[in-house]
């Protein structure tokens, strides 16, 4: 029962109407009903803000999960216009529209990737703001700038991050591999 979990762009009425049919059918009280709608969601600023809050009912949650979701959603990054880069500065460092890489699909025969399948059920916590489930994991030479590494990939679902890749200790602990801030 616990499994469900909002997913980002998921409309919050189809989490919440859907969770709530869960409760329902293991008649959990009002209280429990809210308890268990909170514990699916995978956003910390939402459960922070709804967490200031004593519920008398599910429906009471519902109104305020609705005008948390149109806040968060209004002052999202995806709504703040990026600069232009400028000309004296490395544009693969920026966070520019112009510079990010178009998402695709890969055929792993067709580029030569080995991909497997994690056996045992590994769940990434702290990841997003919630929980995460990789689907597999593959290792890919890695380059960043002048750095190049063969580095451990988690594959994950694509609700789960906006970002393509993320790359964290795997990659800057390489003893090759240097950060200057």
């Amino acid at each position: 029962m616990e499994d469900r979990i909002y997913k980002r762009g998921e409309p919050i009425e189809c989490y919440y109407f859907d969770k709530l049919a869960k409760a329902r059918r293991c008649n959990l009280s009002d209280e429990a009903c809210i308890e268990y709608l909170i514990t699916g969601l995978n956003n910390q600023d939402i459960i922070r803000a709804i967490s200031t809050h004593a519920y008398d009912s599910p429906e009471e949650l519902l109104c305020c999960l609705k005008r948390l979701k149109e806040r968060v959603r209004a002052v999202g990054s995806r709504d703040i216009k990026h600069s232009k880069v400028s000309e004296f500065q490395n544009p693969a460092g920026h966070g520019n529209k112009e510079y990010r890489a178009a998402e695709t699909a890969l055929n792993e025969n067709r580029i030569g990737i080995k991909y497997s399948l994690i056996g045992k059920p590994l769940t990434i916590g702290g990841y997003g703001s919630g929980r995460v489930t990789p689907y597999g994991e593959t290792n890919v030479n890695l380059t960043v700038d002048q750095a190049t590494a063969d580095v451990p990939v988690l594959i994950v679902p694509n609700e789960s991050q906006a970002i393509p890749v993320i790359v964290g200790h795997p990659f800057t602990e390489q003893p090759h591999v240097m950060i200057v801030r």
